[in-house]
């Protein structure tokens, strides 16, 4: 199984898009595997070539975005999608975006908020994350919460099929399926039905403003039943959080008990109205130190660095 043929390798995808070096090997993969060698393909068709040659030469064949999990995989074939790492349209009139799976995530949201636009699923490790191994893994974040989950977000793709022959299903229309929803089945499938080399991305536009209410509790009790208390209020926010008292300290120093955190993203007149009503609830809860964030330097921290801990 691990008798692969670099040459032929070599000769799909350009000798310095091999790597073999167990040194360099270790700046893609993740995972306690150990494939023989690491392939960046740059297109389809090198992709295509790459899956017909581990079928003919039966080698495993394991696939990443940026970085490649190699659990399970000794020998055979590692591939990382960094080089197919384009935008390739960006369409403001229809909310959508062409991207390849090799684009980094953090990348990619730069870009759709320069467009006023928004991407909602955002991994944990938005760092190193690409966006076709957000979709391949089904990674969401507690935005899905208002949002919908990550496949909400695909409307099609082009996949190359264990086979090595080449799928393009999907389109910018909403609703473009009938029978077998095979664009969302593929959605946190790792690559079983086989791999993204183009994703047909839904966008939308970005929140007149944010806003974050903030509260400790005492015991985990008490904060679970504020949840519960706005989704029976049918209160909308963006995603609501729950950080227990030994991270709560470290993301905020002086913090006693349980830390909650119910971000708001929507219009700006209407969401001081929810802001007050979340804010009382979670006053009547038991909730202390009870606090309506609006600033958008203090919302920025804690949203993107008190979440983080």
């Amino acid at each position: 199984m691990s008798n692969v043929n670099i040459s032929k390798l070599k000769g799909i995808v350009g000798d310095a898009n091999v790597i073999d070096s167990p040194s360099e090997m270790s700046k893609y993969l993740k995972g306690q595997g150990k494939p023989a060698v690491i392939v960046l393909p740059g297109n389809t068709s090198e992709v295509s070539s790459i899956v017909k040659l581990a079928n003919e030469q039966n080698v495993k064949l394991a696939v990443g975005g940026a970085v490649t999990d190699t659990q399970g995989i000794t020998g055979g074939i590692a591939m990382v999608m960094s080089r197919m790492n384009q935008i390739l349209e960006m369409d403001h009139l229809n909310l959508v975006a062409v991207v390849e799976p090799g684009v980094l995530h953090k990348e990619f949201l730069l870009k759709v908020v320069e467009a006023g636009l928004i991407f909602p699923p955002e991994p944990y490790e938005v760092e190193t994350s690409s966006v076709g191994g957000c979709f391949a893994i089904g990674d969401s974040d507690s935005k899905s919460f208002e949002y919908g989950p990550t496949r909400t977000f695909l409307l099609g793709f082009e996949m190359v099929l264990p086979t090595g022959e080449i799928l393009d299903i999907g389109n910018k229309c909403i609703k473009n399926v009938s029978g077998l929803d095979f664009i969302h089945f593929a959605v946190g499938s790792q690559g079983t039905f086989g791999i993204f080399t183009k994703l047909l991305v839904k966008l939308l536009p970005a929140p007149e403003a944010k806003k974050a209410v903030l509260g400790t509790f005492a015991s985990l009790h008490k904060a679970n039943a504020t949840f519960n208390t706005l989704i029976k209020r049918n209160v909308l926010s963006t995603r609501m959080n729950l950080i227990n008292a030994s991270l709560a300290k470290k993301a905020k120093p002086g913090t006693e008990g349980q830390l909650v955190i119910i971000d708001l993203q929507g219009f700006k007149e209407s969401g001081k109205n929810i802001a007050n009503e979340v804010a009382a609830v979670l006053t009547l809860g038991g909730g202390s130190d009870v606090k309506i964030i609006e600033d958008e330097v203090e919302y920025d921290q804690v949203i993107n660095g008190w979440l983080k801990v």
